[in-house]
């Protein structure tokens, strides 16, 4: 694993900086796999209490332990169920919601829907949290979410999506701007070294590919549909915003404004994948909500 330094990072010593950079990781992990010699600065094997400049390449050869902690079930929200079976469940996320807890105890997640509604679920997790979640969408993104309600079901559709076989199906509106909205982009991405939060088209990022076709048109405004089978997280936006059409609503990549919109809009309208236990094809969809749909027809 390795990360580079930035100027806005600093100043910070080692240990501190990756502790903030692997928030599932506790201080005292890293701090041991630091202790063991299995972390370089710029090829050296650091200290714990090494300062850090800008920069610096921050080469990890061991994984520190991850914490182990669960979503809080959340028995106020409610699930607005499109699918369900005895192994996986499929919902459709409101926005506003986040899909997962970002630290132990954090209530009003889509996550601790699940797990309130399907116990089950609670300790079924790649990463703290998930419940059984096999995607995420960002917290104003509606839309068409996949739970697996079986450790059996998990571990097969983590494979599937590994491999590309779990098509997602977007609906995105733009402003049209005189330019020619690309049929297929193919650009890596990684975090912007600015702002965590953000991502950004890198040489030597994470491969992305998505595809675009238009839906319809609402004035100067544009419905588009992007389908992806990876994911990485804000692709879509990310790549719609580098080919010169962010989205309406989209503060983070300077989207344009829409009346009567308080959010970006993107909705997760479909999944088609094959069943993690019978094989059979599953195709799932969600109709716009009112919000996005008020503002197009």
């Amino acid at each position: 694993m390795e990360f580079k330094v930035c100027a806005s990072d600093l100043p910070t010593r080692l240990d501190t900086w990756l502790a903030s950079k692997l928030d599932n990781s506790s201080r005292r992990s890293i701090q041991k796999i630091i202790d063991a010699g299995s972390v370089t600065i710029n090829t050296k094997i650091a200290q714990k209490g090494s300062l850090l400049n800008d920069g610096n390449i921050i080469r990890l050869f061991e994984i520190p332990t991850t914490k182990i902690w669960f979503a809080r079930p959340d028995f106020e929200s409610n699930l607005n169920i499109l699918y369900k079976d005895d192994h996986i469940c499929i919902v459709d996320k409101p926005s506003g919601l986040p899909s997962v807890p970002l630290h132990f105890n954090e209530s009003g997640t889509l996550a601790g829907a699940i797990a309130a509604r399907f116990p089950q679920c609670v300790k079924i997790q790649r990463r703290p949290g998930d419940a059984g979640l096999i995607q995420r969408l960002d917290t104003q993104t509606s839309g068409v979410v996949i739970a697996t309600l079986t450790e059996e079901a998990f571990e097969k559709m983590i494979r599937d999506q590994s491999s590309g076989t779990i098509e997602k199906t977007y609906l995105a509106l733009i402003h049209r701007n005189g330019r020619s909205l690309p049929a297929h982009v193919s650009k890596p991405l990684g975090t912007f070294c600015g702002n965590p939060q953000k991502v950004t088209v890198v040489s030597n990022g994470t491969a992305a590919n998505t595809d675009f076709s238009l839906v319809s048109e609402h004035g100067r405004a544009t419905l588009v549909q992007a389908v992806i089978s990876h994911g990485f997280r804000h692709q879509i936006r990310v790549h719609l915003a580098c080919s010169g059409f962010p989205i309406c609503g989209d503060i983070l990549y300077n989207g344009p404004s829409q009346t009567g919109l308080n959010r970006l809009f993107l909705h997760a309208s479909k999944v088609k994948f094959n069943h993690p236990i019978t094989g059979k094809s599953i195709i799932v969809e969600a109709q716009l909500p009112k919000d996005l749909a008020d503002i197009i027809y």
